[in-house]
């Protein structure tokens, strides 16, 4: 049977309806140790949100909007294993090419259409998504939110009252810990940056030719090495203890603040129109909570959006998100398609499987195989 297929581009714009930060691995950061965002090029580059934040969030929005469905036809509330959660929410945990189960891959399109849509370890994915640009213009540096978590019985000392002698005794025992720490790791930054100095000196010596400078020199690094060992060493005793101390900075984290704006992009091709009404299900999903990023506990990630779809033929039409208004979908290919994921719902998912059979599996690939036999 020919399904029609679509090539689309969807082109739109976001807004920080309040802070949006995102931490991606090996970060910058400033010089005061806050986490930059994520830039082209380097700390002078331009700022970007980046595209794996919206497609992953994208993504598990449809992962539970399906298995909400799932839990509701069948009354299991546990319907997929640890294997099934990793192939929708991530992609998978693995291929095994000894499997015996094999389809032919249209064939697991349409079985599965947001391993489709997304793709995973075994199959491409059909959807694309570019990263948000920031659009609106900031006169000046981005605004970094820092903090320190204090001690309140050092801010007042008569909250002491209320704690036995025993947790008195422990408390003094973690503030002397605390004290310690503080001294040790401002001995080491201190040892660190006299060898620094006295190395470059070291260098100028030697490039000058003057050996006794550099004899002097050398026996002062050599003592001052000394002192910077001891340092480390009570360092590395103190860090076997586990602890953390009680008041001590936070070095905080850089954020797009309240009304940026974003350029974005994303397109899907050969997308049936099955596909495009799970597309459409994630975004309404997603418009239950429309929130990118981390620091959620500071109220970060609030956004708005919207996307207007279109195929070389012309505009299918346009979606939006927001909290406030939830989520609105204009153009009759959109509905349509929506109503066929709404239909599928209605109809328990009895033409899907999104059950991975086929992945190593966390116990490896042979047990995983054996475990999957007894289950069909």
């Amino acid at each position: 049977m020919n399904v029609q297929k679509l090539n689309v581009t969807a082109v739109g714009t976001f807004t920080a309806v309040s802070p949006l930060a995102v931490a991606v691995m090996d970060a910058d950061t400033n010089e005061d140790g806050a986490v930059l965002l994520p830039r082209v090029g380097g700390k002078k580059g331009q700022v970007y949100y980046p595209a794996t934040g919206f497609l992953g969030t994208l993504r598990r929005a449809l992962r539970n909007e399906i298995r909400d469905a799932v839990i509701t036809a069948t009354g299991n509330e546990k319907p997929w294993d640890v294997e099934t959660f990793f192939l929708l929410t991530v992609g998978g945990l693995g291929f095994d090419p000894g499997n015996d189960v094999r389809l032919d891959m249209a064939d697991r399109r349409r079985l599965n259409p947001l391993e489709s849509l997304f793709g995973s370890v075994r199959m491409r994915a059909h959807l694309g998504a570019g990263n948000l640009y920031m659009t609106s213009e900031i006169k000046d540096d981005l605004p970094i939110q820092g903090g320190v978590r204090t001690n309140d019985f050092a801010r007042d000392p008569e909250e002491l009252a209320y704690l036995n002698d025993e947790d008195v005794e422990r408390l003094r025992h973690r503030l002397q810990y605390s004290s310690e720490k503080t001294e040790t790791n401002t001995n080491v930054k201190s040892g660190k940056g006299k060898m620094s100095a006295l190395k470059k000196k070291l260098e100028k010596a030697v490039a000058d030719g003057n050996e006794a400078q550099e004899k002097e020199i050398l026996a002062i690094m050599d003592e001052e090495l000394k002192h910077l060992e001891i340092a480390k060493a009570g360092q590395a005793e103190l860090k076997k203890q586990g602890l953390n101390a009680i008041q001590m900075p936070w070095k905080g984290y850089e954020y797009f603040p309240v009304g940026t704006q974003f350029s974005h992009r994303f397109s899907v091709f050969s997308m049936t129109p099955t596909e495009l009404g799970f597309l459409l299900a994630a975004f309404r999903r997603f418009a239950a909570l429309p929130r990118l990023g981390g620091h959620w506990h500071h109220d970060c990630g609030w956004v708005s959006a919207e996307w207007t779809l279109r195929t070389q033929d012309g505009n299918l039409g346009k979606i939006t998100v927001s909290f406030d208004d939830g989520f609105k979908v204009t153009g009759e290919a959109l509905e349509s398609a929506l109503k066929i994921f709404d239909d599928m719902v209605k109809d328990g998912f009895s033409t899907c499987d999104f059950i991975d059979r086929e992945s190593e599996g966390l116990e490896g690939g042979d047990t995983r195989k054996k475990r999957m036999t007894k289950q069909a």
